[in-house]
């Protein structure tokens, strides 16, 4: 008798055993099954009441395999978060965020146990590297080799923030080219995402995915074909995912002196401005780049000085990689839209808008990982030190909200805060493109001659072409008028003849973006507003002024600034002629909510005051 319960109990525990091989293949949560009230748990209950009777031992087995039975069914459709492992090199440190500790602390590289990121939709913690100075509170050799995994890592010796967008493709399924306005409910557009294996366009799966699908035969609200987005592609190379910057770009002149919550240090960063004066704190030979929270935005760059910085990561020894493994570049249209999409997707979230700092007459104090006043985008707020901290900053919960994962691990300062520049262009030969950017662009300024990008640096820019009317710098007005670009540029020809022709090349711009995917752009709205100019005084006392239109203005207009939305209420702006710098993000306003993680705007002549920016880092 003994002999045949103990080849029974063996057969129980062989049973068992399959069973949770099983459902780890099924791709169980180990969680799930060795828990408290998990199946071990049950098991073993119904191995002791074994002892005591067959007909209970039977009751608990048939228990435990409805149980099998609940969690197959559950989870039958269930697919494992596999991503990309993030790609670091020399000078990188992983790190996640220790609420007990309220700090950030250096996190195992190998990612034991999802120490270091886990992308599953009930987590969505994307992984975070920092970059330290080489001599501060601790040594960068300190943090490298010698702290232990779970140290903190002190915030006053951290240069750079960088969160790992892994490599994948991406189908809109609802929400493509919809046109959304003031009355059209805001809802999230849904995008499915596929994470990628490697630098191959196959999923865990082995499932191949193309690089484009054509666009002329889908029309509005149809799903897209899962494409792999164009993102990870850098020049000719596949890239495994990308590290793009946390907050805004900073800047400071002097590493001793970042901490913000001594006033006189606020004149250590470059590019602010202060309630006083609307004067920017200048660059110098020693300012270094920085990524970090809680700290004034790097504005009132030009375009061109916004990717030399960039790039200068490159070369830069404050970081402490080697030089030309990483290679930096301001972030490009196309890398703004692989970020806003996850957003969309399961695996992010749609940030609130940083409204910080936008009440004043001059636009300073904008703080970067700076969160809503409110849960509400109704509020507008000057920076207070006496309460930003405790209330609006990144690690708040009203400053989590502002993030692309709603949580600490994400992306800030795509929605709100100050617009950014991003490296992309329309083709239009516009002597703009040289004087914006001079180091990237040929051509003589004040001409349009050439002025096209340097072959050199194609892969830091994505281009946008125009209609053959702008590119030839020849707009037709009438049967026996053609205007250039730079004429159609005069605010004071405001006749409908003029705006009819503003419009109709900006459309033409438009329908020539059909090529470009997976930049939150033409496949997020099917109309925009055109740049025009109108005559806001009388016919016989004219005052000309430019604004924003879905139609073409007739005298007198008076129905004010027309923006297209697109989803969430985000708006599309197109310009013209000299207007071909494209930027993100957006500033909140005091009536308009013309922020958003997907809102784009061709408005910058490349030296507009007031743009922030942030690098990308390809290794």
């Amino acid at each position: 008798m003994k002999n045949e319960e103990k080849s029974k109990g063996i057969t129980l525990i062989t049973l068992v055993i399959t069973i949770v091989i099983m459902l780890i293949l099924a791709g169980i949560a180990i969680a799930a099954v060795v828990n408290g009230e998990g199946l071990f748990s049950k098991t073993r209950e119904a191995t002791e009441i074994y002892g005591n009777a067959v007909q209970n031992e039977n009751d608990k087995i048939q228990s435990l395999m409805n149980e099998i039975e609940g969690y197959l069914n559950d989870n039958q459709n269930r697919e494992k978060v596999v991503v990309n492992s993030p790609k670091i090199t020399e000078g990188m440190i992983p790190v996640k965020y220790d609420e007990a500790k309220e700090n950030w602390v250096k996190a195992d590289v190998n990612n034991t146990d999802n120490d270091w990121y886990n992308y599953n939709p009930d987590k969505k913690q994307w992984a975070n590297i920092v970059t330290v100075k080489e001599s501060g509170i601790k040594t960068r050799d300190y943090y490298l080799n010698t702290a232990d995994v779970g140290e903190i890592i002190e915030m006053d010796d951290v240069l750079t923030f960088f969160v790992w967008i892994p490599r994948y493709a991406y189908s809109i399924t609802d929400g493509y080219k919809e046109i959304m306005d003031g009355t059209t409910e805001k809802t999230t557009a849904k995008i499915d995402i596929k994470f990628l294996v490697n630098d191959t366009n196959k999923d865990i799966n082995g499932k191949e995915y193309p690089t484009d699908y054509d666009a002329t035969k889908l029309k509005a609200g149809d799903a897209t074909p899962m494409i792999v987005h164009p993102a990870f592609k850098f020049g000719t190379e596949d890239l495994t995912g990308i590290w793009v910057a946390k907050f805004e770009a900073s800047g400071v002149n002097d590493l001793t002196k970042t901490d913000i919550n001594v006033a006189e240090n606020w004149t250590n960063y470059v590019g602010n401005r202060s309630a006083t004066s609307n004067t920017p704190v200048a660059v110098t030979a020693d300012t270094v780049l920085t990524i970090k929270p809680s700290v004034p935005s790097w504005r009132d760059i030009t375009i061109g000085e916004a990717q030399v910085q960039s790039m200068n990561l490159t070369t830069s020894t404050n970081y402490g990689w080697a030089p030309n493994i990483v290679d930096g570049h301001l972030i490009k249209n196309a890398e703004w839209g692989a970020v806003a999409y996850l957003c969309y997707s399961e695996y992010g979230s749609i940030p609130m808008a940083n409204n910080c700092g936008t009440i004043s007459t001059y636009r300073y104090n904008l703080i970067t990982g700076a969160g809503p006043k409110t849960s509400t985008y109704e509020e507008k707020y000057d920076y207070d030190i006496e309460t930003f901290i405790i209330e609006h900053s990144y690690s708040t919960e009203n400053g989590k909200s502002a993030s692309t994962t709603g949580n600490i691990y994400g992306i800030y300062d795509m929605n709100g805060g100050a617009g950014e520049c991003v490296s992309s262009y329309l083709n239009n030969g516009n002597y703009s493109l040289k004087i914006g950017a001079t180091e990237y662009f040929n051509g003589s300024a004040g001409t349009i001659v050439d002025s096209s990008l340097k072959t050199e640096y194609e892969k830091y820019w994505d281009k946008y072409e125009v209609g053959e009317e702008e590119k030839n710098n020849a707009i037709q007005i009438s049967d026996i008028e053609n205007l250039s670009q730079n004429e159609l540029m005069d605010k004071n020809k405001y006749e409908l003849q003029y705006n009819t022709a503003r419009k109709r090349i900006t459309l033409e711009t438009l329908n020539n973006m059909i090529v470009n995917k997976g930049d939150a752009m033409y496949e997020t709205i099917s109309e925009v507003s055109f740049y025009g100019s109108y005559n806001s005084g009388t016919e016989e006392e004219p005052i000309a002024s430019w604004a924003w239109f879905k139609e073409v203005p007739s005298f007198p207009y008076t129905n004010g600034i027309k923006y297209c939305q697109s989803w969430n209420g985000d708006i599309k702006l197109i310009g013209n002629c000299a207007n071909v710098f494209i930027t993100r993000g957006g500033m909140y306003e005091n009536d308009d909510n013309v922020a958003g993680v997907i809102t784009s705007s061709i408005i910058s002549s490349g030296r507009s005051t007031g743009l922030g920016f942030r690098p990308v880092l390809a290794i």
